[in-house]
C-alpha cells in the first residue's frame, strides 16, 4: 500500500487528470447541452439536446401530419412520451454516439476504481502489473470517447436530424 506523501510528482499529476476527467465526462454524459437552438430564435421547436435528455419546444412528430401532439419541456429520451418520437430523434448516428460515449465513461470509471484500489488496498509487488491494465482501460475510454465526439461533431447538428439546423450549433457538452 503505498501512501500519498511517497508518490512522485508525475504520479499525482496523473491521479488528478484522471479525477478531473472523470468530473468533465461525467457532466457531459449528464447535461442536455450537446446540441442546442439559438436562443434568439423564438420559432424553434428543438432547444437543445443531451446524450439522455432532450428538449423541446412545441415540437410535432414529422410523421403527424394533424399535429395531434405537441412536446414541451425536457424529458429523459426513453420515457414512454417519447416512443412515437423514436424514430427520429434516436437515429443511428446518435445511437451509436451513446454507445461509444457510455463505454468510454465506464471504462474511465473502471480506471478510477482501479486507481483507488491499486493505492488502498493491493500490495506494492503487484502495483505495476495494475498499473498496465490501467493504463489499458484508461487508453480505451480515451479512444472511445474520442470516437463518440468525432461522431457526434461530424453528424450533430446536420440537416437530416433536428428541425431548423440552421439555428442549431454545437454546444458545451
Amino acid at each position: 500500500m503505498s501512501q500519498w506523501r511517497e508518490l512522485s510528482l508525475g504520479r499525482k499529476c496523473g491521479h488528478a487528470v484522471t479525477a478531473l476527467s472523470l468530473v468533465l465526462v461525467f457532466i457531459a454524459f449528464t447535461t442536455p447541452y450537446w446540441l442546442a437552438s439559438d436562443p434568439r430564435v423564438y420559432s424553434a421547436q428543438f432547444l437543445r439536446s443531451g446524450l439522455w435528455e432532450m428538449c423541446f419546444r412545441s415540437y410535432t412528430n414529422p410523421e403527424d401530419l394533424e399535429m395531434r401532439k405537441f412536446y414541451v419541456g425536457c424529458r429523459w429520451i426513453l420515457t414512454y412520451e417519447y416512443n412515437t418520437l423514436r424514430d427520429s430523434i434516436e437515429v443511428p448516428f446518435f445511437v451509436a454516439v451513446q454507445v461509444f460515449f457510455t463505454i468510454g465513461f465506464t471504462l474511465l470509471l473502471l480506471a478510477c476504481v482501479l486507481l483507488l484500489a491499486m493505492h488502498i488496498c493491493l500490495p506494492a509487488s503487484r502495483a505495476f502489473t495494475l498499473l498496465k491494465v490501467i493504463i489499458a482501460v484508461l487508453f480505451a475510454s480515451a479512444v472511445s470517447g474520442t470516437i463518440a465526439v468525432i461522431i457526434f461533431g461530424a453528424r450533430g447538428d446536420g440537416r437530416d436530424w433536428m428541425p431548423d439546423p440552421d439555428h442549431n450549433y454545437l454546444s458545451w457538452s
